[in-house]
């Protein structure tokens, strides 16, 4: 927008001026309500007990990998890999 919303005439005085920051306000809380509202997500988030199972599976993967000579748990990817060889 060009040029001062006082000069073009939206704003007169303190009162228009308290009225426009009250629309703004106004309007960035409808806008924080609608995205809390909307779930962005493409799956809901698991439950803690689906949460907990997973992480206990993850642990038996990790001993399960420990126990194979020459393997290396790979925390980022959550494979077994193979160590590299030297």
């Amino acid at each position: 927008m060009n040029g001062s919303p006082a000069k073009l005439g939206t704003i007169q005085g303190t009162a228009g001026h308290s009225s426009a920051l009250k629309l703004k306000q106004d309007k960035k809380r409808t806008m924080v309500s609608k995205m809390k509202d909307k779930d962005t997500r493409e799956t809901p988030e698991p439950s803690v007990e689906e949460q907990l199972e997973l992480r206990n599976n993850n642990q038996k993967l990790t001993d399960q990998c420990a126990t194979k000579t020459g393997y290396y748990w790979d925390s980022a990817t959550g494979t077994c890999k193979p160590e590299p060889k030297k």
